[in-house]
C-alpha cells in the first residue's frame, strides 16, 4: 500500500482477494477473509476498496449476498463503510449476471470486468458491465442512462474485441453486429418485446431473413437494405418460397449481405429496381471487389472482351463473347435454352450485352456465401461456385416455366414463374393455383 501511494498521491488503491471465493466455502476460510478485512478497515488511510474474485464462475448468487452482507459488517465496524465492494464475476456455468445482481442487491458497490464478453481472456470469460448496465435499466434504475453513455461504451466493446485480431461475433449479446435482428414479425406475439434494448444502446435493428420471415418482413429486409420501394407482392411471396425451397435442398445460404439478398429476389423472378439494387450491392462491397479472386476475374472478363466477336466496350462484352470465356466446354452449346435463360439472368439490365458490374456481382455473390473459397480457394473452384449456381438458376427458371398449368403444378413453382412473368407490376397476376 506505501508502494502504491508512493506513486501517485491520487492513486486509488483496490485489494483483490483472488481465492475469496475457495475461502468462503470453509468456516476457516470465512473467518480468515473476514479478519483480513478487518485489518485492512483499521489502516490508515484505508485502501479504496475490495475486489472479490470468481476466476472460474463457480459461485452461486446467494454465496454473493451472504458474502457482501458478511464484508459490509465487519467494514461498517472498522470504520470502512465508504470503502468500495467490487466483484469481478468469471462466466462458467450460466449464473454469473444472476449473480452480478445478487451481489449488487446485498452490498458490493460495483463490478470489475471486461468490456468486450467474447474477447476476455480471463478463463471462460467474466460477466460484462455492459450487461449489468443494461439489466439495471430494464428492472427500472432511472439513473443508469444518465451516468453512463451507453452507446459508446457498446463501440468500446466492439473496438476492444477488434484488437484481438478477430471481429466480435457476429449474435454476440448487445454489441454483436446482429444482437438485435428481428428476427419473428412484430405483429405476431413472439414478436418485439417491451424493452427497446437498440433505442437504449444506440444500435439498429435489422429484419433477420429466415425460414421464419413473413412477407412483410421481407418487404422490411428489402427497404432497409435497397430503401423504400413498392415491391412487387407476388415476388416477396416468391421469396419466402425460394428459400424455403433452398433449406429442402441442403443448401445453406446467408441472404443477410446485399448480394445475398439481391440473389435472393432475382432468384424468386425479381425484375424491377434490378439496376439501382445492384448499385448498392456495389457501394456496400467496394473493398471486397478488390479480392485477389475478384481480380483474376476481371481478368478474365477482359479477355473475353479481346477474344470475343468484336462487341466488348470498355465494361462491356456481347452474351456470346461472355459464352466463350465463361461457359464453353460445358455440354450446353450456345442456342440451348438453358444457356440462354442463363446469359438472360445475367444481362438483369436488359442490354443485350453483359457487362462487368453484373459479373462482379455474381463473383462477390460468391465470396459472402463460401468463406473457404474467399479464404484459400483456387481461381477455378470461386468460378465453378459462380458458374454453377447460374445454371442452377437458369435450369429452376425452365423448369417452373415448364411446370406451369399442368395438373401437378406445385404451388412453389406457380408462384415463382407468375412473379417472373409480373415483373413489369406491383399487382397479383389473377388467383393463385394450387395441385
Amino acid at each position: 500500500l506505501r508502494l502504491a501511494r508512493s506513486l501517485s498521491k491520487d492513486a486509488q488503491v483496490f485489494v483483490q482477494y483472488n481465492d475469496g471465493l475457495d475461502a468462503w466455502q470453509t468456516d476457516a476460510g470465512r473467518r480468515r477473509l473476514l479478519q483480513a478485512t478487518g485489518l485492512l478497515a483499521g489502516l490508515a488511510p484505508a485502501p479504496a476498496g475490495l475486489i472479490i474474485r470468481d476466476a472460474r464462475g463457480e459461485g452461486w448468487p446467494e454465496e454473493f449476498g451472504h458474502m457482501a452482507r458478511a464484508l459490509r459488517a465487519v467494514m461498517a465496524a472498522g470504520g470502512w463503510a465508504a470503502g468500495h465492494l467490487l466483484l469481478n464475476a468469471g462466466k462458467g456455468y450460466g449464473l454469473a449476471q444472476a449473480g452480478v445482481f445478487e451481489a449488487l442487491a446485498s452490498g458490493f458497490t460495483g463490478l470489475c470486468a471486461c468490456a468486450s464478453e467474447d474477447r476476455c481472456r480471463a478463463g471462460p470469460g467474466q460477466a460484462s458491465y455492459l450487461m449489468a448496465l443494461t439489466n439495471l435499466v430494464r428492472l427500472g434504475n432511472p439513473h443508469v442512462a444518465g451516468l453512463f453513455d451507453l452507446p459508446r461504451l457498446c463501440d468500446l466493446a466492439v473496438a476492444v474485441a477488434a484488437l484481438s485480431g478477430t471481429p466480435c461475433s457476429p449474435n454476440q449479446e448487445l454489441y454483436g453486429p446482429r444482437a438485435h435482428d428481428l428476427f419473428f414479425d412484430p405483429a405476431a406475439a413472439m414478436g418485439l418485446g417491451a424493452f427497446d434494448a437498440p433505442g437504449l444502446l444506440g444500435r439498429a435493428r435489422s429484419t433477420r431473413i429466415s425460414t421464419f420471415t413473413t412477407p412483410g418482413m421481407f418487404r422490411a429486409g428489402l427497404d432497409e437494405v435497397f430503401g423504400r420501394r413498392d415491391w412487387n407482392p407476388v415476388v416477396v411471396e416468391a421469396m419466402r418460397v425460394e428459400l424455403h425451397e433452398d433449406l429442402v435442398n441442403g443448401k445453406k445460404l446467408t441472404y443477410q449481405t446485399p448480394s445475398g439478398l439481391f440473389d435472393l429476389y432475382d432468384r424468386a423472378g425479381g425484375t424491377d429496381f434490378l439496376e439501382d439494387m445492384a448499385a448498392v450491392v456495389a457501394a456496400a462491397t467496394a473493398q471486397l471487389r478488390r479480392h485477389r479472386l475478384m481480380k483474376a476475374l476481371r481478368r478474365k472478363f477482359d479477355e473475353c472482351g479481346r477474344a470475343g466477336d468484336g462487341a466488348a466496350r470498355g465494361d462491356v462484352v456481347s452474351k456470346r463473347a461472355f459464352f466463350e470465356g465463361f461457359l464453353a466446354g460445358r455440354p450446353p452449346p450456345f442456342e440451348a435454352p438453358e444457356v440462354q435463360a442463363a446469359l438472360a439472368l445475367m444481362d438483369f439490365d436488359e442490354s443485350g450485352s453483359v457487362d462487368w458490374a453484373e459479373v462482379a456481382l455474381r463473383g462477390v455473390w460468391v465470396l459472402e456465401q463460401f468463406p473457404a473459397i474467399k479464404a484459400l480457394g483456387t481461381f477455378h473452384e470461386f468460378l465453378e461456385a459462380m458458374i454453377d449456381h447460374l445454371l442452377e438458376e437458369a435450369e429452376e427458371a425452365a423448369a417452373n416455366k415448364a411446370q406451369r398449368g399442368r395438373s401437378e403444378v406445385r404451388f412453389e413453382m406457380f408462384v415463382k414463374e407468375a412473379a417472373r412473368a409480373h415483373g413489369g407490376g406491383t399487382g397479383c397476376p389473377g388467383p393463385r393455383r394450387t395441385a
